[in-house]
């Protein structure tokens, strides 16, 4: 890897804290579909809506996060606050038996999540350069899909050691300790300018720093079109949860062997995320790798459809579903971050939180009522005809930003 294009040490210990973060998320996450259903009877609209609920919960406290971020000048005291509050959510999902406590519990979790997520891309972005943001971000979205690899894992392997839910979540709290030990000890903000000069920290320079409503009109015409897109694939989104029910019942799996395939559908992500990375920071053209990440998308919801019997299509799906996430969750936050100014990149990222939140919970909400009302697999038909209208405005986009 040239000196251009290497990775910061600041930038690896994000890598490393997403990675066990994600650890641990996923070891719960494996089974907290299943949980829901088979143990507390919820029905699967239901289920739908509230994953898409604590999902737009998450999303929108990465609002707030990332507000407060650019006010205060510090990315990791948010960083470490949302990584703790990940953590006091384990043991309460690990004890919670009763549907309206675990939601409670799930939603904390979601705001560590969302309290942590804006301020960790921000410090991706502060500690990397133009040359090598892409490959920066790359390399945070393949930790944090190898972490999930690793709990989806470490879940198969405990459920089947302990044929019990309880003590399978207990065990997610020890990544969550490591995390946070991370983020203390390895993380940093950056606090030097590029001519090395130490940033004023005088309360006359964070007065400047205060964002006003009046500075979102400085954000580009770009930012804005690529926000619609974003918000238009998150609607057509098919959540985990599904994919993974729908999974499971089509081939009556044994519970053990459920987290295999939120694995294969991690390896897809993890593999996705730096390739992403990596070929569009040789791309003039980023808006390629959009196009590539929706249509993959698509592939899956059509692999779903006609997955029934046929094991090969059935992996392949979670796989095109998995890779589908990584590029995603890459290179959208690492354009995105690029097109706004410095002094409102957590903002930024937090009004793109806020549209996917909304858009999140209106497709969660519809996806949910037409699995119930009709079958999964209408979900799936709806999922691709959405994505396909994201798909169809992302081209003439392209065509029109190029043809200018």
């Amino acid at each position: 890897m040239s000196g251009n294009n290497k990775i910061p040490p600041v930038i690896k210990a994000v890598g490393l804290t997403s990675f066990f973060i994600n650890t641990s998320t996923l070891i719960i996450f494996s089974f907290f579909a299943i949980y829901l259903k088979d143990v507390l009877h919820i029905n699967l609209s239901k289920l739908v809506f509230l994953d898409g609920a604590v999902e737009s919960i998450s999303y929108l406290m990465k609002v707030f996060s990332g507000y407060l971020s650019d006010l205060i000048c510090n990315r990791k005291i948010l960083f470490l606050a949302g990584s703790v509050l990940l953590l006091i959510a384990k043991p309460l999902e690990a004890t919670c038996t009763k549907f309206v406590p675990l939601f409670l519990a799930k939603a904390m979790e979601r705001l560590g999540n969302g309290l942590q997520s804006t301020p960790r891309d921000a410090i991706v972005c502060d500690w990397s350069t133009k040359e090598n943001k892409n490959i920066c971000f790359g390399f945070r979205q393949s930790m944090a899909s190898l972490g999930s690899l690793v709990g989806a894992l470490s879940a198969s392997a405990l459920f089947y050691y302990f044929q019990d839910f309880q003590k399978v979540f207990w065990c997610s709290c020890i990544p969550a300790v490591i995390s946070v030990f991370i983020v203390i000890f390895f993380v940093k903000n950056k606090i030097q300018t590029n001519t090395n000069q130490v940033i004023d920290n005088t309360s006359d320079n964070k007065k400047s720093n205060k964002i006003k409503l009046k500075d979102i009109k400085n954000l580009s015409k770009e930012y804005w079109i690529l926000l619609s897109v974003a918000g238009l694939y998150n609607v057509a989104k098919i959540t985990d949860s599904m994919s993974l029910i729908y999974v499971t019942y089509v081939w009556k799996l044994n519970l053990y062997l459920v987290p295999l395939f939120f694995a294969i559908f991690h390896i897809g992500a993890s593999v996705a995320a730096y390739s992403a990375g990596v070929i569009a920071n040789k791309l003039k053209r980023i808006e390629t790798i959009f196009i590539a990440g929706i249509v993959i998308f698509i592939t899956a919801d059509i692999l779903f459809i006609f997955c029934e019997n046929n094991l090969f299509i059935t992996i392949l799906a979670m796989f095109c579903l998995g890779a589908y996430s990584g590029i995603a969750n890459s290179t959208f936050p690492a354009q995105i971050s690029g097109l706004v100014p410095d002094n409102l990149r957590g903002t930024g990222l937090g009004i793109y939180n806020l549209a996917c939140a909304l858009s999140l919970l209106c497709g969660g909400t519809l996806l949910g009522f037409i699995a119930e009302k009709s079958q999964i697999k209408a979900s799936f038909y709806t999922s691709a005809c959405i994505a396909g209208m994201a798909l169809i405005f992302l081209i003439l986009y392209r065509r029109l930003k190029h043809n200018n």
